[in-house]
């Protein structure tokens, strides 16, 4: 992703009316000394999701107070910087929660733990300076921790996928019963390389027997893309930074993200810290970490239209968590239902909508989770095409909302039995 498709993309943006967002605009859960992300957004849409399940949608030059959750939908990407302009990048379709965010403006230290949930994150860590400085991206299965550097990380359903492009990547396997990294079975990821960890794997590394099936990246097809357009963001941002090296870490942060057209006035310090009553930012920050899950406390769902009189349902929009691309017989896709109102905020509402398969390719086992799986009508084929559908209803004025995929495809799972000898 170039610095003009950045750009592109931010423009559309405000041309939707969604980032127009002239200084800071404090969105996230948190203490007054939480630490604070900034955010890009390069295509519409990505979700803040506070407690209590209530989802706001973001816009370029938001500032996000960790921990946070962010998840976006199938077009939608979003970069997150961090205090010394280190990023994360989200995919489409992905969910995050930003665990943990420290940084200390006067010696450099940056802590940062970041939990995929789906889809796809990059990481490009500018340096971490001193010795206890960690950066991490963790999943179901491993954790990949490093030391200045860039890196890709995926996770679905049946995998974790980890893709090295500076440097080195320690990938550390977690044990699927406490949850625990498995220190001892650590592998290291080099430059131009990718390495698969699946739940066998994870309970391989138990027995102290992973064998770590690390590749070439030039094999891995299904993100080939998506490497190319992150390495391409890093040279833009990396060229960004040439020059400012003598500059101080506030300054060199604040410069960074104008560069990318991210307003960096009137609120929290860049640096992670809000500014005190002198506009001085102090010194280090910190946050507790939400669990692992991703999920804060309470699921209660708020009173529609966040009970302000005169709101109304206007939309109901449907996202999967993944990309329908590729979707195979048995791969569960999970589907968020997000209510749209009159005063631009939104509530998700997947447990409260009715939802239903257009077309011969699965059935939802309970509410937003569908599972792919092709009728005897069209199994012959090698596959089938079809939509989802869910249908939301106002308790309040009792008007339905329908909101639905584009017509995606379903492929047949394919089982190749070895020939007898």
């Amino acid at each position: 992703m170039s610095k003009k498709q950045i750009f592109i993309g931010a423009g559309v943006i405000v041309a939707l009316g969604l980032a127009t967002v002239v200084a800071f605009r404090s969105v996230g859960p948190g203490k007054a000394n939480a630490a604070t992300a900034k955010v890009l957004i390069s295509s519409a849409h990505a979700y803040l999701i506070e407690n209590g399940g209530r989802v706001r949608e973001l816009a370029t030059g938001d500032t996000i107070t960790v921990p946070a959750i962010i998840e976006t939908d199938a077009l939608g990407k979003a970069s997150v910087f961090f205090a010394d302009g280190s990023v994360a990048r989200l995919d489409g379709g992905t969910r995050v929660a930003l665990r943990e965010s420290v940084y200390d403006a006067k010696n450099g230290k940056l802590v940062v733990r970041i939990a995929l949930t789906v889809g796809r994150v990059w990481s490009k860590i500018i340096r971490l300076a001193t010795p206890d400085s960690v950066w991490e991206v963790e999943t179901s299965r491993a954790v990949a921790t490093v030391r200045g550097s860039a890196f890709g990380a995926a996770n679905d359903t049946r995998r974790s996928t980890f893709i090295g492009s500076e440097h080195t990547v320690d990938i550390t396997p977690i044990d699927p019963k406490t949850g625990q990294p498995l220190r001892d079975e650590t592998k290291s990821l080099g430059e131009d390389k990718f390495v698969v960890v699946t739940d066998s794997d994870a309970a391989s590394a138990v027995k102290g027997d992973w064998q770590a099936n690390i590749q070439d990246v030039s094999t891995d097809t299904a993100n080939a893309d998506w490497v190319n357009e992150n390495e391409s963001a890093d040279a833009d941002q990396d060229n960004a930074l040439s020059g400012l090296e003598d500059l101080a870490p506030r300054e060199r942060t604040k410069r960074l993200l104008e560069s990318f057209g991210i307003p960096t006035d009137d609120g929290p310090g860049v640096d992670g810290s809000p500014k005190d009553s002198t506009g001085d930012a102090s010194g280090a920050t910190s946050a507790n970490n939400p669990p692992r899950d991703g999920t804060f406390g309470s699921t209660t769902t708020p009173p529609v239209g966040g009970g302000n009189i005169g709101v109304r349902a206007t939309a109901l929009l449907v996202a999967p968590a993944s990309p329908l691309l590729n979707l195979v017989e048995g791969e569960k896709v999970l589907f968020s239902a997000v209510v749209k109102f009159s005063d631009g905020t939104t509530r998700e509402a997947t447990k409260d909508a009715a939802w239903r398969v257009l077309g011969p390719i699965g059935s939802f086992s309970a509410p937003g989770v569908f599972l792919p799986l092709l009728d005897p009508s069209v199994s012959e084929f090698g596959e089938g095409s079809g939509a989802i559908v869910a249908v939301w209803k106002d308790p309040s004025t009792g008007a339905e909302f329908l909101g639905k995929t584009s017509i995606f495809t379903v492929k047949a799972r394919v089982e190749i039995i070895p020939a007898e000898g």
